[in-house]
C-alpha cells in the first residue's frame, strides 16, 4: 500500500512549482486550498519542511507582515541526487 502524501509534502510541491521557487502569500493560499492544505497550520508545515527534508524556507516580509515564501537549497538537493 502506498504511503499517503503528508501535508508538508503538498506545501513543498506548491513551492517547487512556483516561479523562482518563490510564492506570494495570495498565490500560496490559492494553491494550498486546491491541494487541501489548512493555512492555519502553515508554520507547522514550514517547520516540517526544514526538519524532514534538505530544503529551507525563508519567509518574505514587508515589515512584520509575511508577503510570501521562498524555497532554499534547491541547487544543493539537485546536486546530491545526481
Amino acid at each position: 500500500m502506498a504511503k499517503a502524501m503528508g501535508q508538508y509534502e503538498k506545501v513543498l510541491n506548491v513551492l517547487k512549482e512556483a516561479e523562482n521557487y518563490t510564492a506570494t502569500i495570495d498565490e500560496f493560499r490559492q494553491q494550498c486550498e486546491i491541494a487541501g492544505v489548512n493555512m492555519y497550520r502553515i508554520s507547522t508545515y514550514m517547520w516540517e519542511i526544514k526538519t524532514k527534508t534538505d530544503y529551507g524556507v525563508i519567509p518574505l516580509k514587508d515589515g512584520r507582515k509575511v508577503t510570501g515564501y521562498k524555497l532554499c537549497g534547491v541547487e544543493r538537493v539537485a546536486q546530491q541526487t545526481s
